[in-house]
């Protein structure tokens, strides 16, 4: 069963390719994960790039997906997915395996899913972190509910031949899966992109097109990278510079050793923390312990439409 699937799923791989149509944004582009918000390029996948529909194993994952889309940080190693729920709503999921193990499977994590209020314009995103799909349950992904299979559920971790475990879209729902990078064709720019006609760079764009806003990654400013701190409490100031049409800003904070020993959280499929929603270009809170952090901050513009994210810059506190 394994193998006759196998064998579709890499036939059909061979055939779904089409055309690059040239309205993905790639330039500069780091993490073609964060860039996956334009309304077509979730929609309709296929004319961009080969993808796989429906289900996914990990096998097929190493052998198809895995290093063939651009992703950095915590991101690299992962699956990509775009979802359209059975509720009508357009995301995308980023998911990889993991502890616990149960009967020899690892679980499913989908370590970050973004979903979408309307499509048209990426307004309104909703995203979910870190959630733990053991074999043959289920996650509602618009209540973020993981559970035992039910008539909500949107997406179904199992196992199909007593070996093969895999992420599929159940109930109506659709998984369908990237299977090359959106910018495999170099493509450097479309009208409203940043270089391209109407777009920030470009001929005849200030900076906004078509009602959507670009943005650069925030300039951070404070701790400077490897800065070391022997205070308690930890209390600790993030600054960064401000993003011009910014309505607020998302700051992440990665922990070494609080997921797992010996290892950033990111690296491992886990956030340890998210701050939304902040008005400021500065965000304050106090550290865990007495080992090294990082943090990453991107901007959210009046519509809900995220920005790059930056660098990570990491820190240490001795005590």
């Amino acid at each position: 069963m394994k193998v006759a699937f196998n064998f579709a799923l890499i036939c059909f791989f061979l055939l779904a390719g089409v055309l690059y149509t040239g309205t993905f944004d790639c330039t500069g582009i780091n993490d073609e994960f964060d860039q996956l918000m334009e309304k077509d390029v979730l929609v309709n996948p296929g004319n961009y790039v080969s993808v796989v529909r429906g289900r996914l194993s990990r096998d097929d994952y190493n052998s198809l997906q895995k290093g063939k889309l651009r992703l950095q940080g915590g991101h690299h190693g992962m699956g990509v997915a775009i979802v359209h729920t059975n509720r009508n709503t357009w995301g995308k999921l980023l998911f990889t395996w993991g502890a616990p193990v149960q009967n020899g499977h690892p679980s499913l994590i989908i370590s970050e899913a973004v979903l979408y209020g309307r499509v048209m314009d990426s307004f309104a995103p909703r995203t979910l972190y870190n959630i733990v799909i053991s074999s043959s349950y289920t996650v509602d992904l618009d209540s973020g509910n993981s559970a035992n299979p039910g008539n909500t559920a949107d997406v179904w971790y199992h196992n199909v031949d007593g070996n093969t475990m895999y992420i599929e879209g159940i109930n109506g729902a659709e998984l369908t899966f990237p299977m090359e990078s959106f910018c495999q064709s170099g493509y450097s720019g479309g009208p409203g992109s940043p270089g391209g006609p109407g777009g920030p760079g470009g001929p005849g764009g200030p900076g906004e097109h078509g009602g959507r806003q670009f943005f650069q990654p925030p300039r951070l400013v404070s701790p400077a990278p490897g800065s070391v701190f022997n205070h308690y409490p930890r209390h600790t100031t993030l600054n960064w510079d401000p993003v011009a049409g910014a309505a607020s800003y998302t700051v992440e904070i990665d922990c070494f050793g609080c997921c797992q020993a010996g290892r950033w959280c990111t690296d491992v499929g886990r956030v340890w923390r998210i701050e939304q929603g902040i008005n400021a270009s500065s965000f304050t809170f106090d550290f865990v312990g007495a080992q090294p952090g990082r943090w990453r901050v991107w901007a959210v513009g009046p519509r809900g439409r995220e920005g790059p994210k930056s660098e990570w810059w990491e820190f240490r506190y001795t005590r």
